[in-house]
């Protein structure tokens, strides 16, 4: 992750500002990524999903974990729905599919 800001005059030691977002977060507190579940191969919207976040340099930003039958499992276990992919997990138990 590059840190664009050079000067840190002024700012507390937990704040950073990236190409494309600014995180501040308390230092004893770790900010969980949200989590990106992907088919491995042949789906044509994960392709999609993939080349926009690292288009505009944001793969980074979350935590990318593929189409296994234990994710598969959790995924239906939360949702209760037909599993789609791609499917964003914003924080535990909430998802956007």
């Amino acid at each position: 992750m590059e840190v664009i800001a050079e000067s840190k005059k002024n700012r507390p030691e937990h704040f950073e500002i990236t190409k494309s977002k600014a995180f501040i977060s308390p230092p004893s507190e770790v900010v969980k990524r949200p989590t990106l579940y992907l088919k491995k191969s042949g789906c044509p919207f994960s392709l999609k999903v993939v080349l926009g976040l690292q288009a505009t340099d944001n793969l980074d930003c979350v935590e990318v974990k593929y189409d296994t039958q234990e994710n598969r499992e959790y995924l239906a276990k939360i949702t209760g729905k037909e599993l789609s992919f791609p499917c964003l997990e914003i924080e535990e138990g909430k998802t956007l599919m």
